[in-house]
């Protein structure tokens, strides 16, 4: 059974034992930390402090410890988690309230202050694009330098290098979202349907070693969307490229749906297979909105490649129904109706009107760029892997827009008017109202799964720099939440997207408050990039 696979489990155990017995755990916390290494103070020495965190309920996943403490913090981390009192100018009083590490999201596709605004609200410390990827990085980095309030990275794009080699586009600040709905690529379909030959697959590999040197977390593979043009040898080609520096690959497979030949599940398998091969560890995203019924089924796959030291994970979001483009592969009617079991009228306008055959053919000749919803999964499987252990949490938030202007929301819009996806807003508060409602988890293990679990498979993943993160230990980085677990509600639904998360107080970023009273603070922009190891 390889080292991840046990790494998760013990996870999972520790979280449900924890969540067991909170009121009296002291013991399980000294057994745990003496396994794990956990890095606990009970009587800081004279400290002056940056700020202070008193009175609340600190859970810890990495440990399972789950108790009231006080926390230090001071240059950006964690150096106090103590029952003595303490103080500091900066005091945030967390009675009744827990105190979490703050959520890490592998799948993030915002660019805008109104998206990290309600991806904070959300509990998001650390924002990474990793399934679309970016090309180039350097570009999309500057982009994003002292001016993002979250921690930020990215993986390299595989669909923009092969935009890069195959049409010659290269978009200057490596936004391929922002690309696409401006139409550039939407409307150059060389990318997404032309067939590599020799020369230019070697292109693409030689573009992807690049940018994993200069620092990529990996690499981003979105074949859902070019699965006509990408073939198998070429997907091979770069998941190997990859795997030449074990880093991981992050993957929207080539197929969505339920129905042979083209099954989400048999797409999995193929990207599963490359990366064991290469030495590639994997990362499923947003499976159960591509294997539907058959989602319980490619969880058994993942625990299978697990126990035989094949490093692979699953991801998704809370929610049935997705975003996508009108221009995307499995919603054309020849996949989409067989292949989901799902009709026109399951595809949603951003008007929020529901499709008809003839709007549908008329809107994918006029604008196939176009974002729309479009229902996938059965609430049973999602629910199932929502809940299941090892399974970890992602948004794919994506950008929201003002209905009024047309375009991506700015800092100031009206949420009423703002129209797109409620995953953008509300995924994570989701998952620990679904915990607390529905009873489908418990509340440590809930937030392991949107937290340590993402930190431990990156720093375990050739970017090391995470194990600092997704805990709250002596020594680790002072990226932090305090929420309400009695109220914290996500807000957003079909019709308001734009609805903020409610009951998550506070956040710190790098030791430094980003949230206050369910307010986010404007102008204050702590977030640090994240790079693989290869970065020099």
């Amino acid at each position: 059974m390889s080292k991840f696979k046990l790494s998760l489990i013990a996870s999972a155990l520790i979280t449900l034992v924890a969540c067991a017995d909170s009121t009296n755990n002291s013991s399980l916390v000294a057994d745990v930390n003496q396994g794990n290494n956990c890095k606990f103070e009970s009587s800081p020495s004279n400290i002056q402090f940056d700020s202070v965190i008193v009175n609340g309920r600190v859970m810890d996943p990495g440990c399972g410890f789950d108790d009231i403490r006080n926390i230090g913090i001071k240059d950006g981390k964690i150096v106090a988690i103590t029952k003595d009192s303490i103080i500091a100018d900066k005091i945030i009083d967390a009675s009744g309230k827990v105190v979490a590490p703050g959520f890490i999201d592998f799948h993030i596709h915002t660019n805008t202050e109104f998206g990290f605004n309600l991806l904070m609200r959300d509990g998001v410390t650390t924002a990474l694009e990793l399934e679309g990827g970016t090309y180039p990085l350097k570009g999309w980095l500057a982009d994003k330098s002292e001016k993002t309030p979250v921690n930020y990275g990215a993986s390299v794009a595989h669909s923009g290098i092969r935009a890069a080699v195959l049409d010659g586009y290269v978009h200057p600040d490596g936004n391929l979202i922002e690309a696409t709905l401006g139409g550039d690529l939407a409307k150059n379909f060389q990318w997404s349907v032309k067939v590599s030959n020799t020369e230019e697959r070697q292109q693409i590999v030689e573009l992807i070693d690049n940018q994993l040197q200069q620092g990529a977390i990996g690499l981003g593979i979105t074949v859902g969307y070019y699965s006509n043009g990408a073939s198998s040898p070429e997907i091979y080609d770069v998941i190997k490229a990859t795997g030449k520096y074990e880093l991981p690959s992050f993957v929207h497979a080539r197929f969505s749906g339920q129905k042979p030949p083209t099954s989400g599940y048999m797409s999995l398998a193929e990207v599963i297979s490359a990366g064991a091969i290469s030495n590639s560890p994997m990362v499923l995203q947003h499976f159960h909105n591509q294997t539907l019924s058959e989602t319980r089924d490619a969880i058994q796959m993942f625990e299978d490649a697990n126990a035989n030291g094949i490093k692979v994970i699953g991801e998704v979001y809370p929610y049935n129904f997705g975003n996508t483009f009108m221009f995307a592969d499995f919603l054309q009617p020849e996949n989409y109706g067989p292949g989901f079991g799902r009709s026109y009228e399951d595809i949603i306008h951003p008007d929020g009107s529901r499709m008809t055959k003839e709007s549908f053919d008329a809107l994918l000749k006029k604008a196939p760029q176009t974002p729309v919803i479009f229902y996938g999964a059965q609430e049973a499987d999602m629910n199932y892997a929502v809940s299941h252990p090892s399974v970890i949490i992602g948004s794919d938030a994506g950008p929201l827009f003002d209905m009024t202007t047309g375009k991506f929301a700015a800092a100031d819009a009206d949420p009423k008017n703002v129209k797109g996806h409620p995953r953008s807003a509300g995924s994570h508060a989701k998952v620990l109202r679904m915990a607390r409602e529905q009873k489908l988890m418990p509340l440590m293990l809930a937030i392991s799964k949107m937290s340590y679990m993402q930190a431990q498979f990156l720093a375990t993943s050739g970017i090391s720099s995470m194990h600092n993160k997704g805990k709250v230990q002596l020594g680790t980085d002072a990226d932090l939440i305090v929420f309400d677990a009695n109220t914290v509600t996500d807000n957003a639904d079909e019709n308001y997207a734009a609805f903020a998360t409610t009951g998550i107080t506070d956040m710190l970023v790098n030791g430094v408050q980003t949230v206050k009273n369910e307010q986010v603070i404007s102008g204050v922009n702590p977030g640090q990039p994240v790079f693989s190891d290869l970065k020099k």
